[in-house]
């Protein structure tokens, strides 16, 4: 039982050996692998380095293994250099900053920064660089912000061009980090002191260009005497053969520029380069051609979808509200006015003998004398909170909001005097030669508790009353 207690509490020491670096970070595996032999030595055990896939993969193996990191480090952890960050975006659409909608790396720390100091960029994450380079070459995204020596190789691998990569003036903090309950964690900490200015030194070398180092004085004697070793060796076989030797000068050797087959393979390469980005360039225009049908056909759809909304609320003949409509609104307007406890107003009115005037003229003619009245009340019943509605047959309602009954009766007569100067004849009246209306009028200040149809009967008590009495004219039911 002792043994496995100790293979247990050895399990986490084993896995603290390790040494993560993301595999697509060249300078961060370029600099672990160099630094590596001294950071055994300063925790006295052998390391070994291991690669993550990305930046989540990289974070998951140091808090799950106890392992060390080679990477973002955020401001709990002791940074050991910089690198430069830096937005790549397409030639079409030159950026010199984060806007629109940008990529970036999901589990880059140093992003916290950029989404505080740009907080109107739409930010898209991204699991890789390549995934997000390929987001900016097909149009996903306008950019893609990230380390340059990222990006940089992610541009070469990916053999992409007609990008434009421009700097950010906010390096990301590059580094050791471990997990908070590490076994080294003092240890890591007392040695990053010693190590940072050469890692530095060597993080800023790494971006230099190679620059070819001068022939050093003995290189010249060494290839002098080879020189002269060869021409003594020649001159000795070409005595042995029984020949003379010809002091003229043998002939030179030239060293060719890249002949013609290395011009070729160039230009195909950037020939296949270019076919590759303008068929990108066009499946960009085919999405947003696409994009653009798709939005003249959602288009279509909701005016199609508001036509017939408009429909079903309107009577076909008279081209007013129709019963459902009124229905609707009454309940509406009746809980609003519950609310506000402010008085509202129904008119119910009817043609006086619309029979005859059908029996006598014919239908057509019925209909249009239902239209001409429709248009004489629209017009009488006008304000914003005003619905008037064909409520059946020859009978019309007409809603009024905010409108105690004094309001009502006044409106009410203005509507009675254009009927009077429209002067629709008609032939079969008992009472006149023109169209007449009879009216009923009811309003009330609605409480919650009532039925709002209620005051409808109300208004066609009146409207009974109205017509007993003789016919065009109104009547105002008691409240």
């Amino acid at each position: 039982m002792r043994r496995w207690w100790w293979i247990l509490a050895w399990a986490p020491l084993a896995s603290a050996t390790e040494v993560w670096v993301k595999q697509q970070d060249p300078l961060g595996r370029a600099l672990a692998q160099q630094f590596l032999p001294t950071l055994s030595q300063a925790l006295d055990q052998p390391l070994t380095l291991r690669l993550a896939d990305d930046d989540r993969d990289l974070r998951h193996q140091v808090l799950s293994r106890q392992g060390i990191g080679w990477g973002h480090v955020t401001s709990a952890n002791a940074a050991l250099y910089e690198v430069q960050t830096a937005v790549v975006s397409r030639q079409d659409f030159s950026l010199d900053g984060p806007q629109g909608r940008m990529g970036y790396a999901a589990a880059a720390p140093w992003m916290a920064e950029l989404k505080l100091r740009y907080p109107n960029v739409t930010w898209v994450p991204y699991r890789t660089p390549n995934t997000g380079v390929l987001g900016v070459v097909t149009a996903e995204v306008d950019g893609f912000v990230g380390t340059l020596p990222n990006i940089s190789a992610s541009i070469s691998q990916l053999q992409l061009n007609s990008l434009t990569l421009n700097p950010l003036p906010y390096p990301a903090q590059m580094g050791l980090f471990v997990a908070p309950d590490h076994p080294s964690t003092e240890t890591l900490t007392a040695s990053l002191a010693t190590l940072k200015p050469q890692v530095q030194q060597s993080a800023h070398a790494y971006f230099k260009p190679l620059q070819p180092q001068a022939a050093q004085p003995w290189a010249w004697w060494v290839a002098g005497g080879a020189g002269a070793l060869w021409l003594m060796t020649l001159f000795a076989w070409l005595m042995s053969r029984g020949r003379t030797f010809d002091p003229s000068p043998l002939p030179t050797v030239q060293v060719q520029p890249p002949g013609p087959a290395t011009d070729e393979r160039e230009q195909r390469s950037q020939a296949y380069l270019n076919q590759v980005n303008q068929q990108l360039q066009n499946e960009v225009a085919q999405r947003l051609a696409k994009e653009a049908e798709l939005l003249k056909v959602q288009q279509a759809l909701n005016q199609a979808q508001n036509r017939l909304e408009q429909q079903v609320r309107t009577d076909a003949l008279t081209k007013l509200a129709n019963r459902r409509h009124f229905d609707e609104q009454l309940n509406k307007e009746w809980r609003r006015h519950c609310r506000e406890q402010v008085p509202m107003s129904l008119v119910l009115m009817d043609i006086d003998y619309f029979k005859k005037y059908n029996d006598t003229l014919g239908h057509p003619a019925g209909d249009e004398c239902l239209r001409q009245v429709a248009g004489i009340l629209a017009d009488s019943f006008n304000r914003s909170g005003d619905l008037v509605a064909r409520y059946g047959g020859e009978e019309f309602i007409v809603l009024l909001s905010h409108c105690p009954v004094a309001e009502a009766t006044a409106q009410v007569e203005r509507m009675q005097k254009r009927m009077q100067a429209a002067a629709l004849s008609h032939p079969a009246s008992e009472i006149s030669d023109q169209v007449t209306l009879s009216m009923g009028i009811a309003s009330c200040v609605p409480i919650l508790d009532d039925d709002p149809w209620g005051l409808v009967e109300e208004a066609d008590q009146g409207l009974y009353q109205a017509k007993i009495q003789g016919r065009n004219q109104y009547r105002v039911a008691a409240a």
